[in-house]
């Protein structure tokens, strides 16, 4: 009971907690954590991600073929997705360094980003009304 006290009246809250802020550890902030957890995280994910959509433009390519409509909506949107992990190393780099690739390549890097959500959602959509 010693770490609260009443509130005054004119604030709505009937309890103020006083918390000690400065107990913890104050060495390493929650960006920090964020930044170096992201880059690892990032990697994974695009090296997760290009092993399987190249898998998967493998088995479409070499067993199923491209003569059906699924399968080329499939194929559509297998590349949708590879243009999504593309941009991924180079924003972890961004967040965990700080640094910006460019202008140039940025505007390369939202162009891909911009194109995988589009491309990917009118795919789905297609494979939606196909079935």
């Amino acid at each position: 009971m010693a770490n609260y006290t009443v509130a005054p009246e004119d604030d709505e809250y009937d309890v103020f907690i006083q918390d000690d802020a400065g107990s913890g550890d104050e060495e390493q902030s929650p960006e920090l954590l964020t930044a170096h957890q992201l880059l690892p995280l990032c990697s994974a994910l695009f090296t997760v991600g290009c092993l399987d959509n190249v898998l998967v433009l493998f088995i479409l390519i070499k067993y199923k073929g491209l003569k059906a409509a699924g399968n080329i909506h499939f194929l559509n949107l297998t590349i949708s997705h590879l243009c999504f992990l593309l941009p991924l190393p180079f924003w972890a780099q961004a967040a965990a360094h700080g640094g910006h690739p460019g202008k140039p390549v940025c505007k390369v890097l939202l162009g891909l980003q911009s194109t995988s959500l589009q491309g990917g959602a009118l795919f789905i959509i297609f494979l939606v009304m196909e079935a």
